[in-house]
């Protein structure tokens, strides 16, 4: 604990180096990246408007996405094994982070393009209609 204690409150020179060089000299690559990370939440909420299968985008950050999916009689932690071993969708369940299951899991989309976010709506889509045997669209209110 002692050596993560020096790591974290004193970073190794040349770490803060980098650092200072791309706050100082690197204004337009990170104004790229920012607009790049915001075209992507953008998209996320784009292809997840239509609450595909009934998934819906209850959040979204930089980054991270939550989202909650359908399935009132499966647990959350079932419902990401599947997304995981049947669809080969890698997303964490929120009770990884919360005290309950609140029926949500978080989605990561940093290094996701256009396309996988699309193809991401679809996987969430199919497995709605492998779960319950047929199209499911938007929840009732």
């Amino acid at each position: 604990m002692k050596l993560l204690d020096c790591v974290a409150i004193c970073p190794p020179r040349v770490g803060q180096e980098a650092a200072w060089a791309g706050l100082t000299s690197a204004q337009e690559w990170r104004r790229a990246r920012a607009n790049e990370a915001t075209e992507k939440r953008r998209w996320l909420e784009t292809v997840l408007a239509e609450l595909p299968g009934g998934f819906e985008l209850l959040s979204c950050g930089g980054f991270f996405g939550w989202v909650r999916h359908p399935f009132a009689d499966r647990g959350t932690d079932d419902v990401v094994r599947d997304l995981i071993t049947r669809y080969d969708t890698l997303v964490i369940p929120g009770t990884a982070f919360l005290p309950d299951d609140r029926q949500v899991f978080r989605v990561s989309f940093g290094n996701v393009d256009r396309a996988g976010l699309t193809e991401f709506a679809g996987r969430l889509e199919l497995m709605a209609k492998d779960v319950l045997g047929r199209p499911c669209g938007p929840r009732p209110a």
